[in-house]
């Protein structure tokens, strides 16, 4: 995610926007007409969800006394309903943005959670935020841990 971020710091937030939007808009033209698009939903780390709503990006460089220094506001990250023109895409539908925890956990991630249903047990590592933090039944990162979670 650090080569997005200075993409964008570097090239500027809109131009990430819209090689994003222009790879959605190439997605929906080979799977269906636009017109037949009735939703659209994302469920990305936070990184992504900036770079597909053009959002701001500063918060997940800096720390947060970094932020306070530079007067940067950490945005809204709650789950919301955006109109799919207002972002640049083709298709007249609603797009339905999964929220973030913070930064360092995105809606990926809760997404995971949520289903897993890792928060009725005692804990376990859910990626570089929380990876290793009280273990019980896992492992850290290593050759053989688990992959892919279905």
């Amino acid at each position: 995610m650090i080569d997005h971020i200075l993409f964008s710091q570097i090239c500027g937030r809109s131009l990430s926007h819209r090689i994003v939007v222009r790879t959605i808009n190439r997605l929906i033209e080979l799977v269906a007409c636009s017109e037949d698009v009735e939703a659209m939903a994302i469920c990305e780390n936070p990184t992504q969800l900036g770079l597909y709503t053009n959002g701001e990006l500063q918060d997940l460089i800096y720390s947060l006394d970094a932020l306070m220094r530079k007067g940067i506001l950490v945005p809204n990250r709650e789950a919301k309903v955006l109109d799919s023109r207002t972002l640049g895409i083709n298709a007249d539908c609603d797009v339905l943005v999964a929220p973030s925890i913070k930064a360092e956990v995105g809606a990926d991630a809760v997404a995971m959670i949520m289903k897993s249903g890792i928060m009725n047990e005692s804990s376990a590592a859910a990626g570089p935020a929380i990876e290793g933090q009280h273990i019980s039944r896992d492992m850290l990162a290593a050759p053989g841990a688990l992959l892919t979670f279905a």
